[in-house]
């Protein structure tokens, strides 16, 4: 069902003459705005607009499928005579009442068309290598939730700095949730550069949009996946020493060693320790471990603790490599130089027993009592 509006408009200044349709002249319908105790000029209330009806009379029709019939409302007539260029406002409807409140709820406050005096509340960033998502809290500052059928205007650019930018400059993405989720692609997506986000929302019947939201710029902490996967190939690390070694414990029995590495620049890199108990010392050719018998382990810390193993013993000799490893590349292993491993002397663990005279006794004799010759007699504790 349709509403139709039907009123005689006349200009400013004369009540004999109504408006007519010569060319220029146009009447249209906006929102009265609360703005405290009073009301406001808002915005256009949208549809076809008014036409013109013989002796002044101008109409034009309400969708009722859409009003809130339980809510009162205020709007302005305007009109031009000059194709809207100026605008005045009707006499005696400035504002005038019409129950036409349009609303997709029927009851609630939030769905009011005119939120052109609002503005969202502020955006909070999350990133990764990947991507960066956009959110915020569903409310409009303030704290007043927004319509579920709202459309969030989400508008963002990656660059090079912080200097604020032009709204051309701005991709423009809509959604009803309350998050997007950027990739992270170009050349402003990386490590210290920044994103730049602002958000608006409309209201998808009647066209209206509230002020943008506080911009939000935020510097990339994170290296981007394009950044990773193409980082340069380090210089070698420095060559080993014996203060790059030490002594650890992990249960307290010195059983443990802490070897530093090399640090790394980029998340793209990792670096690999190459370790070999005793035997003769291993070399690098080309850059690559030859006569090596031992154990690579890869590390993304700055220190690697390695337990020692369970043959150790006193005066341990243990050969030591190090290396940098990007994704496709990687530097070549240094030990005491580029060609030779460095050697270190580690002590032996303390050894500790964890049974009692008592119960090593015990156990000695329950095995012997076991234990028979291979002609049936049962062996003996010697005393």
């Amino acid at each position: 069902m349709r509403r139709t509006i039907s009123i005689q408009v006349y200009p400013q200044g004369s009540y004999t003459t109504p408006l007519d349709d010569a060319p220029g002249n146009e009447v249209r319908l906006c929102y009265a705005v609360p703005v405290g105790n009073n009301l406001a000029l808002g915005g256009i209330v949208p549809g076809l607009g008014f036409e013109y009806n013989d002796n002044g009379i101008w109409e034009r029709d309400i969708d009722t499928d859409i009003i809130n019939a339980s809510r009162s409302d205020y709007y302005y007539l305007q009109y031009t005579q000059n194709s809207g260029t100026t605008w005045f406002n009707v006499a005696g409807y400035d504002p005038f009442y019409f129950n036409t409140k349009i609303s997709l709820t029927k009851d609630s406050a939030a769905t009011q068309p005119y939120i052109g005096n609002k503005s969202p509340s502020d955006l909070s960033t999350t990133e990764s290598a990947i991507a960066v998502e956009l959110s915020f809290d569903g409310t409009f500052t303030g704290g007043e939730l927004l319509n579920d059928s709202y459309i969030r205007e989400f508008y963002y650019a990656f660059s090079a700095n912080n200097a604020q930018l032009e709204h051309s400059s701005y991709t423009k993405r809509t959604t009803i949730d309350n998050s997007i989720t950027i990739p992270r692609l170009g050349t402003y997506s990386g490590l210290d550069c920044s994103i730049h986000a602002k958000l608006r929302i409309l209201n998808p019947v009647t066209g209206e949009v509230s002020m943008y939201g506080e911009v939000k710029i935020e510097k990339l902490a994170a290296e981007s996946v394009s950044e990773i996967l193409s980082v340069d190939t380090p210089h070698n690390p420095a060559v080993l020493t014996s203060a790059d070694i030490k002594e650890a414990s992990l249960l307290g029995l010195n059983d443990a060693f802490t070897v530093v590495m090399p640090a790394l620049s980029s998340r793209g890199q990792h670096s690999e320790l190459a370790i070999q108990y005793g035997g003769e010392t291993f070399r690098m050719v080309d850059g690559n471990l030859t006569s090596f018998s031992g154990t690579v382990i890869p590390c993304y810390a700055e220190t690697i603790t390695v337990p020692k193993p369970l043959f150790f013993s006193d005066d341990q000799t243990v050969y030591l490599a190090r290396r940098i490893v990007t994704y496709d590349n990687h530097t070549d292993w240094v030990g005491k130089d580029g060609e030779r491993a460095f050697e270190a002397t580690l002590s032996n663990p303390a050894k500790v027993s964890i049974l009692s005279d008592n119960i090593l006794d015990a156990l000695v004799n329950a095995v012997i009592a076991k234990t028979e010759t291979s002609t049936g007699e049962t062996l003996a504790r010697k005393s």
